[in-house]
């Protein structure tokens, strides 16, 4: 597995975005958003030479850092420069959350850490919402939200990647403090005050049938067509087979990583109860995890059995439909988020535990009794929150 080029796609899929949407807004703004690139930009940097090296002394782990620390405290002072600026809540929703990038040196739980980063910058985004929403801002809206799910889709990242602590190339050269980075040229999307983003965008399109004006004719023996080959009633292109993704089943500093397996029976086999496993893009597979671990992330699984035993911490649940957990013994807590049709499945071995939902709908609580009769036990996802004046009262709405 990749984690710079999956940190890549972080920044390409969501980073960006939010920096374009920020050049529709005040321009002070678009000056704390450019130094926020600069932070993208070094930590893209220590996660590159972070493939490259073996784990640095603390010493030279501090050394490296420096470039980043710089930054994140040049994007705090911004906030107290500015501190009168009817953007104050823009630059304190940034400020507050920018150490979430601190996460390169948090073990063992860095992804909990950009999640409380998350939760400070929502004070402040929740400000903003309020106030948008009154003068109908709808770019202030859309920025809000692609600051949260950035962050909350880095804190899904470390948790794939780098699960308890940035990972290093045991195999790799020993850092002398020369080491350049090759690969780690900016990829982050910079602002100016002048024009371009949706603003461009809308401009060109009232333009009407001007925009065309600068395309390039194309003759016909130019154009570039996809290959078909058909075979009975089926159609396939050279462009869906390159989509494949070869299945991968790999163990590596203590995690194992099942990813991409379709219609396929995958079992692992736990030796260390510190062990982790990450169940990724698998559709329609049987995945048996034997023995004590430490954690489990099941992401973007459909119509998945996934078999576990012990779960000292969490079994996370995000982005899965149709899929099926059993639950042998023990697990120290379920979270389910942005999933449909999760059914866990549970046993008179099974203990207790707590399940916690958000943006999810149809969990099924499934207890299989001795003589295999099951009893399913629906779990609310609708909570109802009442206003009586002077308090919001809140609770779970039942399922009949």
């Amino acid at each position: 597995m990749n984690s710079l080029s999956e940190f890549d796609t972080l920044i390409e899929e969501d980073f960006n975005a939010f920096v374009k949407i920020s050049q529709t807004l005040d321009p002070k703004i678009i000056e704390q958003v450019n130094i926020v690139s600069k932070v993208v930009n070094e930590i893209r940097k220590v996660i590159s030479l972070a493939e490259k090296i073996k784990k640095p002394t603390e010493i030279q782990f501090a050394e490296i850092l420096k470039p980043l620390a710089q930054q994140i405290g040049d994007t705090q002072a911004f906030r107290n420069d500015n501190r009168k600026n009817v953007s104050e809540n823009y630059f304190a929703a940034i400020s507050e959350s920018i150490p979430a990038f601190a996460w390169v040196q948090v073990t063992p739980t860095p992804g909990p850490h950009i999640n409380g980063m998350c939760d400070a910058a929502q004070y402040y985004t929740n400000r903003i919402l309020v106030d948008s929403k009154k003068k109908n801002d709808t770019d202030s809206i859309i920025w809000t939200q692609l600051w949260i799910d950035f962050l909350k889709n880095m804190a899904l990242y470390v948790k794939k990647i780098h699960t308890t602590g940035l990972v290093w190339n045991p195999k790799g050269t020993v850092y002398d403090g020369t080491q350049v980075t090759e690969d780690a040229a900016p990829k982050t999307t910079t602002t100016t005050t002048t024009g371009g983003g949706l603003t461009s965008l809308f401009n060109d399109l009232n333009s009407g049938l001007n925009i065309t004006k600068g395309l390039k004719h194309v003759k016909k023996g130019d154009k570039i067509i996809p290959t078909l080959k058909t075979s009975g009633s089926k159609v396939t292109t050279t462009a869906t087979k390159a989509q494949i993704k070869k299945p991968i089943k790999q163990y590596a500093g203590k995690k194992w990583t099942i990813e991409n397996f379709v219609k396929d029976t995958v079992e692992v086999d736990i030796k260390d109860k510190s062990e982790t496993c990450m169940l990724i893009s698998n559709t329609e597979t049987v995945i048996k995890i034997k023995n004590k671990h430490n954690y489990t992330l099941i992401e973007n699984c459909n119509k998945c059995h996934v078999h576990v035993d012990t779960i000292i911490s969490t079994l996370d649940i995000v982005k899965c439909k149709r899929a099926h957990f059993h639950i042998t013994n023990r697990v120290g807590s379920v979270n389910i988020s942005s999933s449909d049709e999760i059914h866990l499945h549970v046993y008179d071995s099974t203990e207790e535990f707590p399940v916690l939902i958000s943006t999810s709908c149809n969990v099924i609580i499934v207890k299989v009794h001795a003589d295999n009769t099951e009893t399913e036990y629906p779990l609310s996802t609708q909570v109802l929150h009442t206003w009586n004046k002077n308090t919001i009262k809140s609770g779970i709405v039942p399922v009949e």
